[in-house]
C-alpha cells in the first residue's frame, strides 16, 4: 500500500537488508534519489539515477518526496522478488534532522511511480 511505513530496518544472517514486508532477502535496486536542500529553503534540487541515467531538477520543497522535512534526504528504491515481483516499490529513506540521521522503509506503491 502506498504511503505505508515500516517501523524497523532489519538485516539477515549475513547482514543483508531484508524486505520489511516479507523478510525476503532478494531486493533489487531500482533507483537512487538525492534531495539537496539548505535548511528550510523553499526550493530543493532533486537528482535521480535510474537505468544508468541521471536527471536533476529544482522544484518547490513542498512538492517533493524528500524524507526530510527541513534538510537533505536520500532514497534507494527497491523491488522485492519474493513478495511483489517487479511491480511494487519500497524505499529505504535517509533523512537529516537537527544533526541526526534517520533511516526507515516506506512504500511508494506501483513501480510506475518511481522517478
Amino acid at each position: 500500500m502506498a504511503g505505508e511505513t515500516f517501523p524497523l530496518v532489519r538485516f539477515g544472517q549475513d547482514n543483508e537488508l531484508v524486505c520489511p514486508r516479507c523478510g525476503g532477502e532478494n531486493l533489487h535496486h531500482v533507483a537512487v534519489t538525492a534531495y539537496d536542500r539548505h535548511e528550510d529553503d523553499v526550493r530543493e534540487t532533486v537528482t535521480t539515477i535510474r537505468n544508468g541515467l541521471v536527471a536533476s531538477h529544482r522544484e518547490p520543497a513542498i512538492a517533493t518526496n524528500n524524507p526530510s522535512t527541513r534538510r537533505h534526504g536520500l532514497t534507494i528504491s527497491f523491488t522485492c522478488e519474493e513478495c511483489s515481483g517487479d511491480t511494487e516499490v519500497i524505499e529505504l529513506a535517509l533523512a537529516q534532522h537537527k544533526g541526526s540521521t534517520y533511516l526507515r522503509w516506506r512504500s511508494i506503491g506501483s513501480r510506475q511511480g518511481v522517478p
